[in-house]
């Protein structure tokens, strides 16, 4: 996005102007009206700023950006009944659709919004309008100071070039970039996927002591019984099952109680670890589930094997010479 300042002389307006639509590195662009807002929380300190956003052509929106909604993930689209805002501006605010709530501008003058729709965004604060619901809100037309620009070519060096371009104009304010944005998700995940590991392995290791130490238990206060059952010749297989069967059906019922109190867990952190300004896509995989539940039955199946030579090479006269 190329931001302009409208307000600046003609000439120079119109020379930021034609950087975009005479380039021959844009693929396409469509004009539009740019305004940094903010909406604050009742009972707190915090502000969340927002990009306020009302194309000159709502139509051509969805070839820039991608409007979906969170819960059915259809295509939204603008109307003259209220403003499609941003999943996590939404619930910092506490609004859904059909609710309102209040931006304001940069002087502070504030402005009473009506929700339509609440789209899927991963990083930033957003408000988006049509000229028709911001004519209603703000009591006067749009001016458009800014291009949703396309580049033939997305690569970091062709988009820095255009943007450096476009910078160097005296109307240009700012460009705003979605590779940028990218990063920053990148960046975000790339410390939550440390984080991730880090639980993982220290969950993993905890897994297998536990099992290992309860088992050795169980096995350790059962010689006498285990000898007795070798003694009326009962077969290895069975022996071992005589034990782990009781192991097995346990192990079963933590895995259940495991992805229930997991999916709880996991939608805590999620919310809780990114930034105010970004959010992470929620809910689990299968693949997810899959890995954990099979961690946790290679390490049922490594214990058993342990446990199995243990159990094979108990001293049957010795542990029934025993005296409890």
């Amino acid at each position: 996005m190329a931001v302009y300042n409208p307000d600046a002389q003609a000439a120079k307006v119109s020379a930021a102007k034609k950087t975009v639509t005479a380039s021959n590195q844009v693929k396409r662009e469509t004009a539009a009206y740019f305004e940094n807002v903010y909406a604050t929380t009742s009972g707190s300190d915090s502000r969340e700023n927002i990009s306020l956003m009302v194309p000159q052509n709502a139509s051509a929106m969805d070839r820039y950006i991608k409007l979906r909604d969170t819960q059915t993930g259809k295509k939204l689209t603008l109307t003259n009944q209220g403003a499609i805002i941003s999943q996590k501006l939404a619930k910092l605010q506490g609004v859904k659709a059909g609710d309102s709530f209040t931006i304001k501008a940069s002087d502070g003058t504030a402005h009473k919004i009506k929700v339509a729709a609440i789209t899927t965004m991963y990083a930033g604060h957003y408000v988006y309008m049509n000229q028709h619901y911001y004519q209603q809100v703000y009591h006067t037309k749009t001016s458009s100071n800014a291009y949703l620009v396309t580049l033939k070519h997305s690569t970091s060096k062709a988009v820095n070039h255009f943007a450096a371009r476009f910078n160097h104009q005296a109307a240009a304010v700012q460009t705003v970039q979605s590779q940028e944005t990218k990063r920053t998700i990148t960046n975000i995940l790339s410390n939550l996927n440390n984080l991730i590991l880090v639980l993982v392995l220290s969950a993993s290791l905890l897994s297998l002591v536990v099992l290992y130490t309860l088992t050795n238990i169980n096995v350790s206060e059962r010689v006498r019984e285990l000898s007795t059952l070798k003694v009326l010749g009962f077969y290895p297989r069975e022996v071992l099952m005589y034990i782990y069967r009781e192991t097995n059906i346990l192990t079963g019922v933590g895995i259940l109680a495991g992805i229930g109190v997991g999916y709880a867990f996991h939608a805590y952190i999620m919310a809780l670890l990114p930034p105010a300004t970004a959010m992470v896509a929620p809910g689990l995989t299968w693949l997810n589930i899959g890995i954990s539940v099979g961690l946790t039955i290679v390490f049922s199946l490594l214990v058993m094997l342990m446990m199995n030579h243990k159990i094979q090479s108990v001293d049957m006269l010795e542990a029934l010479k025993s005296v409890d």
